[in-house]
């Protein structure tokens, strides 16, 4: 027959997984607005049975916390870092088109339609008298006109490239701050983990950075677990690697010479993305 003492160990075993359920809920609670953050739940399972000699075989010895797990689906990830760089290419083109559109928006300001039209019908009416002194003055008016807005075109269209090339080289920055992130992180929740730990605020961090780096770049996570509790966390862009396990590679801008410009009309400096 079992002792007291042993039925009052089973009462504070289930007194103890009813804490550990209620601290998780706490910091659920707690973090509710936290960016990242992930839900957790205490996994608690039954307590190792004991062997009696009795008719019934084993008794049981009550729960056991195994693990605090967090409620979080690799699926949906990956589905999440594919399409967020879809999105954040398509965002990116969109503010930039509308960029343009705003130099040529003709609906609500003068564009090249006006200023063409007024040429032609210059030129026109001074094609009947040529002579004419009056109207060869508005020729050259309108034309100085036309030429200033297509000087203004020009200018504007260059600058907004120079902007552009700017924002490549932050881009490409951040890509290797958040790369060297994820590494050090990488080496932090492998050292845990390996030693029976559990690193589920060290993953939140880990994915928010993959978050935004996915948003600035189409990417590809791979995750694998071993049997040692040990796991790697690799990241390729374009099939190379960025991020694999402790280390990381990084990208750089190298400005284009006249020689290899794509477009001859391009401003000076446009930077081509290698690896470095």
């Amino acid at each position: 027959m079992a002792s007291t003492f042993f039925g009052l160990g089973i009462a504070s075993s289930g007194l103890n997984g009813a804490q550990v359920a209620i601290n998780t809920t706490a910091h659920n609670v707690s973090n509710s607005m936290t960016k990242g953050y992930t839900r957790q739940v205490a996994n608690v399972v039954a307590g190792e049975a004991l062997r009696v000699n009795a008719s019934y075989g084993m008794v049981g010895s009550g729960v056991t916390a195994k693990s605090i797990d967090q409620i979080r689906d690799s699926y949906y990830d990956q589905k999440h870092w594919n399409n967020s760089g879809s999105s954040g290419e398509f965002t990116s083109k969109n503010y930039y088109m509308e960029q343009v559109q705003h130099y040529f928006n003709e609906m609500n300001t003068p564009g090249f339609t006006t200023y063409y039209d007024d040429f032609f019908n210059a030129l026109d009416h001074l094609s009947g008298t040529p002579s004419d002194i009056t109207k060869r003055n508005q020729v050259i008016q309108y034309g100085q006109s036309f030429a200033e807005y297509y000087n203004n075109i020009s200018t504007n269209l260059n600058k907004l490239q120079e902007d552009t090339n700017a924002q490549v080289k932050i881009m490409v920055d951040r890509i290797n701050s958040l790369a060297s992130g994820i590494a050090s992180l990488n080496k932090q929740i492998s050292t845990l983990e390996m030693n029976k730990g559990t690193a589920n605020d060290l993953r939140d961090q880990r994915a928010l950075l993959v978050d935004e780096l996915s948003s600035i770049a189409s990417i590809k996570v791979v995750e694998k677990q071993s049997d040692t509790g040990s796991s790697s966390f690799d990241i390729k862009i374009n099939g190379q690697n960025l991020v694999y396990g402790f280390s990381y590679n990084e990208l750089a801008v190298v400005p284009r010479t006249s020689d290899n410009k794509r477009n001859s009309r391009d401003v000076e400096g446009l930077y081509n993305i290698e690896w470095a």
